[in-house]
This record gives C-alpha cells, structure tokens and sequence, in this order.
C-alpha cells in the first residue's frame, strides 16, 4: 500500500486535537501506572483519550488490560460510561476500576446483545487478529472499535 487508508469518516479536525494536547499533558501525570512497558505510552494515551472524549459513549469495553493503564484512561475520558474489562491474564493488572465489570474470557465468547451498539465503542488491545476480530465486530452490529498494536 503506497498511501494512508482510513475507513468512516473523522469527525473531529487537526485544530481540535492540537487544542486538546495541554488538557492532556495535564492529565498525563496522574496515571497510574509509570512503567508501562508493553502497554499504552502517551501517543497512544492521547489518541484513545481524545477520540474517547469526543465519541462520548454510554458504553466503553476494553479487551485487553494489560496492567490497567487504558481502564485508568477511559474513566478519565468518558466519566459516564460503564465501562467493561477483558483480561484473559488478570493477574497482570494493577489498576482496577470500581466501575468496570472485569472478565477473564475472549471477547467472541462474551454475549454483547444487551450493549447499545451505536454508543459503545470497542477497544482492543489485545493482540489478537484485528481483521478476525473486525469480523466478529460486524456480526455483533457495533460501529466503533479501535485497535492499539
């Protein structure tokens, strides 16, 4: 592929997000989690934070936890939302959300008919095969998900 592809539309512009980047350097050093090696640093912090905050779901799940970090960070973004946690590895995590219902199952195994599909988004950091997991996306109905590699 010789050029940059997305797929839907983007509703935010440059201007937004360079308008949120010291909101988000202020936010940045409370996290919980110092040494997050393996999981999200600051670039992929600020994009999932900032697309977060303007999505405004009612619902947020997390597949993949690693140590907590992304959990910590959708609590800050969507103070609203239920958010839901898969970790198939729960020993690894050190943050844990009052707020999150956890899971220690794949996401396909999980039924997801009671989420509203068009206010949930889906965040996947969790390794698997992306295009796999798009496909199990479709058949579940939702319309956002994002992937951290």
């Amino acid at each position: 592929m010789d050029r940059l592809t997305s797929i839907g539309d983007v509703t935010w512009t440059r201007e937004e997000l360079k308008a949120s980047l010291e909101e988000f350097a202020r936010l940045y050093p409370a996290r919980p989690i110092r040494d997050n090696t393996g999981g999200m640093k600051a670039p992929h912090m600020f994009s999932t934070w900032f697309a977060l905050r303007h999505l405004k779901p009612s619902v947020v799940v997390e597949s993949g936890v690693w140590h907590g970090q992304g959990t910590w960070l959708i609590e800050q973004a969507c103070p609203q939302a239920e958010i839901v946690c898969i970790e198939i590895a729960p020993k690894w995590i050190q943050y844990r959300s009052a707020r999150a219902r956890y899971f220690d199952r794949d996401f396909a195994t999980l039924d997801w008919s009671d989420l509203p599909k068009e206010e949930t988004v889906l965040f996947f950091d969790d390794h698997q095969n992306a295009y796999e997991r798009l496909k199990i996306v479709r058949w579940f109905g939702f319309r956002h998900a994002f992937f951290k590699e």
